[in-house]
């Protein structure tokens, strides 16, 4: 790429799910970057986006279909070149996955990993064999290939006196989670999260429509909470900021975070950037084992929705983002950081109201 002076940088950044909570937050920030003198930022969301608010802070509002579905990318090339997209920040799995693979030759760059890296980051039953090649330390976790091998991961489980949880191989955000807690009568969610908490006697009675369709699954062993957000930017393998946040609320990533000063978290990002040859900004998430250990839940191919608290905290993630773009190694480092972030409700007005008087 060819170099600007810093006078002449602009950028023209589409944002994907623009519509969760943090959406207005990261959009004000990339526009507070400090690295581009002009950019333009464009938006798109499955919801129509008449009461969004991050409309409100956006250069132009586009309505998608979902990620998995054909006219997906048919409707983002239009935005790329109507618009003259130059970057684009993509928040979910799908979304991660399509685009990664269209645009991986393109002039307009992915602020994620290839396409190749995201396959084996997706599927969390090939992350865990990876993550083993390389001595990562991981729960106590077994592959369920189908129907008939339920039971006995069950019993090994017992054997060992450990809860589980068991989750599809692919899957995200919780959905079809079902997490062992022997305290509970009936199954429920906590804090309105999708995953599932039952007890193993319920559970062994209704597994069979639990888990219809869902093969292959993962069982591991029930971890503690609170759960921790590790921020990933790399760029081709090299790790240039690590952010490790612990949830106020496990099941509700958006309700505040305090930041975790750990070094093995920091090389821990080291080594993950490097397996999975990591570029841009990816989440892994973690939970503490009986022997407070540190294990690896999952990572995530795109950032998680609520990176933009490691950036009120302190962390340069969005201009070292636009560095990478723009082929600038000279990345920033935190100057000051906050160690508690925690969310609050603001107002914007959305146009004017002809009031008859």
């Amino acid at each position: 790429m060819v170099k600007k002076s810093k006078k002449s940088l602009s950028l023209n950044l589409l944002i994907t799910c623009v519509g969760g909570d943090y959406g207005p937050e990261i959009i004000l920030r990339f526009k507070k970057n400090k690295i581009t003198k002009k950019i333009k930022i464009f938006g798109t969301d499955i919801n129509r986006g008449d009461d969004l608010v991050a409309r409100k802070f956006l250069d132009k509002f586009y309505q998608v279909p979902r990620g998995y579905k054909s006219a997906y990318l048919k409707k983002i090339d239009q935005i790329v070149k109507k618009n003259k997209i130059n970057l684009i920040l993509v928040t979910s799995d799908e979304e991660s996955l399509a685009l990664s693979k269209k645009y991986q030759f393109s002039d307009t760059k992915i602020a994620c990993s290839k396409y190749e890296n995201l396959i084996k980051i997706s599927n969390k039953i090939e992350t865990y064999k990876l993550l083993e090649q390389n001595k990562i330390e991981l729960p106590y976790w077994l592959e369920i290939k189908n129907e008939e091998e339920v039971m006995r991961a069950i019993k090994n489980f017992e054997k060992k006196r450990l809860e589980f949880c068991i989750k599809p191989a692919i899957s995200r955000g919780g959905r079809n989670v079902y997490v062992i807690n022997n305290n509970l009568k009936k199954i429920t969610s906590f804090q309105n999260s999708r995953e599932k908490h039952l007890n193993l006697k319920d559970f062994k009675k209704n597994y069979k429509n639990l888990l219809k369709k869902k093969y292959p699954l993962l069982m591991m062993e029930k971890l503690k909470t609170p759960v921790y957000d590790l921020d990933i930017l790399s760029k081709n393998g090299l790790l240039i900021n690590s952010v490790c946040r612990r949830r106020i609320h496990s099941a509700l990533p958006n309700s505040g975070h305090i930041i975790v000063n750990n070094k093995k978290l920091h090389l821990l990002a080291k080594k993950l950037s490097k397996i999975f040859n990591l570029n841009f900004l990816h989440d892994c998430d973690l939970m503490i084992d009986n022997k407070n250990k540190f294990k690896i839940l999952e990572i995530n191919p795109r950032p998680s929705g609520s990176f933009v608290v490691a950036e009120a905290a302190g962390f340069p993630l969005i201009d070292n983002i636009i560095k990478i773009y723009f082929n600038d190694k000279n990345f920033l480092k935190p100057s000051k950081v906050y160690k508690k972030i925690v969310p609050y409700k603001s107002l914007s007005n959305f146009g004017r109201v002809k009031i008859k008087r």
